[in-house]
């Protein structure tokens, strides 16, 4: 944004615009950082059999930690996405509390999108029954969300801390509909 406020001509006013941005981020970091309870939350999904997730060093891990999370995948280096085998993947998921998803779904997303997709799906389900998604379809989530991080953390934060962090007008980030609770030993 700065750049390219620079390249028109208009440094002060992009450089006015970003530091906004950054004091609303901060804020919202800030208010949850001292909630006692973070929820464990991983994220991520099938492809070609393979389970593939944000490593611990990506920007979506750097949201989720500072919305209040705690991101199972924390320890795996890197920015890109890991691969992560199956079985890894379903003792993952009975230690969490929440799955978050980013998917297209024209029809609107619910749980039944999902499990069609992959019928694997339902045995990630977590303990609490509580999966997060963006649909890509409905939000511009590759595109106008990603250059609102202030707005995209304030999502986040309040689907984990709805008691700390006011929601945003239209989310691009909700819980889904549908997803059964599973009894887990």
């Amino acid at each position: 944004m700065v750049l390219l406020g620079w390249a028109c001509g208009e440094w002060s006013e992009a450089r006015a615009v970003f530091d906004q941005i950054v004091e609303r981020y901060v804020s919202v970091r800030d208010s949850v950082a001292g909630v006692a309870i973070a929820p464990k939350v991983f994220a991520g999904s099938v492809r070609n059999g393979v389970w593939h997730a944000p490593g611990g060093e990506s920007l979506v891990a750097q949201f989720l930690h500072d919305a209040g999370a705690n991101y199972m995948f924390n320890a795996r280096d890197g920015h890109e996405n890991v691969e992560v085998p199956l079985e890894e993947m379903l003792a993952m998921a009975s230690q969490s509390d929440a799955w978050g998803v980013v998917w297209h779904e024209p029809a609107g997303l619910d749980w039944s999108a999902v499990i069609d997709a992959d019928a694997r799906y339902a045995d990630l389900v977590p303990n609490t029954g509580k999966i997060f998604g963006a649909n890509t379809a409905e939000c511009d989530y590759f595109g106008s969300w990603v250059a609102r991080p202030d707005d995209m953390l304030r999502n986040l934060a309040n689907l984990f801390h709805p008691d700390w962090v006011s929601p945003v007008e239209e989310p691009c980030f909700v819980w889904l509909d549908g997803v059964p609770n599973p009894s887990r030993p």
